[in-house]
């Protein structure tokens, strides 16, 4: 008896937005930093990625339809861009290029907080917090379950 294997417990699949909460989600985004929070949130919802490798996107990885990512272990992946992201990403690139009070060792990142540095990753967890609550959404939702 002490050499038989038990069967594999079954592992409970992750908690993720319906599409139709995720379009609630995109509506209730709002304020004076909208287009980088609707990009942000995009990218989420249409790439898969991690809350650390989104905060560690500089400019130079946005390769047309494609996205370098840099992420556990200091992998390397290319994740593709559906047009959504690419719009969201090209919106944001606009505005970012107005922005005047970029902290010079943050030139070269993505996602730039108010005070002009990379964008944190607790910033953006409060970022997705706010906005499921907006939407009316269960307020156990975060960062990660946005990667599902």
């Amino acid at each position: 008896m002490s050499e038989l294997e038990f069967p594999k417990s079954r592992t409970k699949l992750p908690h993720y937005l319906t599409y139709d909460e995720s379009i609630k989600l995109l509506q209730n985004i709002d304020g004076e930093f909208r287009t980088r929070d609707f990009c942000i949130i995009m990218l989420f919802l249409n790439c898969g990625l991690r809350v650390s490798e989104l905060c560690g996107i500089d400019i130079g990885d946005i390769k047309e339809e494609a996205l370098r990512v840099l992420g556990k272990g200091q992998k390397e992946r290319v994740v593709y861009l559906n047009e959504a992201a690419q719009d969201a990403i090209s919106s944001y690139l606009e505005e970012r290029s107005k922005v005047t009070n970029i902290r010079q060792k943050d030139e070269k990142a993505l996602f730039i907080s108010k005070k002009g540095n990379r964008i944190s990753t607790s910033t953006v967890k409060w970022l997705v917090k706010k906005y499921c609550s907006f939407a009316g959404l269960d307020s156990k939702i975060s960062v990660h379950k946005l990667r599902h």
